[in-house]
């Protein structure tokens, strides 16, 4: 798909409306226990590392697997579940010797985070497809910009 300047300008910002609207939507898919209000959410929890980190613990039933598999130590990955968790408001997995089991309200939240990364890897598509139909003799033409290339938001089935 090649896109125009207006036209790409219209596909991010539905992009990010979507990923907004993902970000509701995981708050709601998370029911708040009973007689306590839901909490306000921290959308600074919910970045897409902790995203990723909750697809591959979902995927794989191991905190040490998902967090070897998202480039990040065991503590590191704990601890970055924990602050999900946290700003959730209630338990996404059943903890026990064997690994990880989705809770009822971590299945809704896989849910909603599968469909921010697919969000997010429609975002890097259109990005790359937009920057590679750019004039030649364009002053960006040639020049790579960290980070686009190295992006991978890739979802376990």
């Amino acid at each position: 798909m090649i896109y125009g300047k207006s036209s790409l300008k219209e596909h991010l910002l539905g992009t990010a409306r979507f990923c907004s609207n993902s970000a509701e939507m995981l708050a709601r898919a998370v029911p708040a226990s009973e007689g306590v209000s839901p909490p306000e959410i921290n959308l600074a929890r919910l970045d897409l590392v902790s995203m990723r980190l909750l697809l591959e613990c979902a995927a794989r039933g191991s905190l040490s697997a998902a967090a070897s598999h998202c480039h990040l130590s065991v503590a590191g990955a704990s601890h970055r579940l924990a602050r999900l968790e946290d700003a959730l408001g209630t338990q996404l997995f059943y903890r026990h010797h064997r690994g990880l089991k989705l809770t009822e309200a971590g299945a809704a939240a896989t849910g909603a985070a599968k469909a921010m990364m697919l969000a997010v890897d429609q975002l890097v598509q259109g990005v790359r497809e937009a920057a590679r139909s750019m004039p030649t003799g364009s002053s960006n033409t040639g020049r790579r910009r960290k980070g686009i290339d190295q992006i991978s938001c890739s979802v376990s089935e």
